[in-house]
């Protein structure tokens, strides 16, 4: 697989409902997780919170806690990256201070 270092990877949208209830334990998301950690590892990988739309499915502070559960194994480095630095480098953001 040829790596491109300038594509990253928004994760948003993670929960998904499963006949008629949606899932809140993170262990029921790691697979697919892990799929685009393995793919875009600890640098491409950006926070996106698909707020308010994924209040259909459930309250925003559940999604957030998925997230943040997942993440916390990769160690605190990884969720600051992907929380955010990684989004300050994928969109150049120009400090304005």
């Amino acid at each position: 697989m040829k790596v491109r270092p300038q594509v990253y990877a928004k994760i948003s949208g993670v929960l998904r409902k499963v006949d008629d209830r949606v899932p809140v334990d993170v262990d029921f998301y790691r697979s697919d997780l892990d799929g685009l950690w393995d793919a875009f590892g600890p640098d491409r990988l950006i926070y996106g919170s698909n707020w308010p739309p994924v209040e259909s499915l459930a309250p925003y502070q559940t999604v957030l806690r998925v997230v943040r559960e997942y993440f916390a194994t990769k160690g605190e480095v990884a969720s600051i990256k992907f929380f955010w630095d990684n989004s300050r480098d994928a969109y150049r953001w120009v400090n304005r201070e």
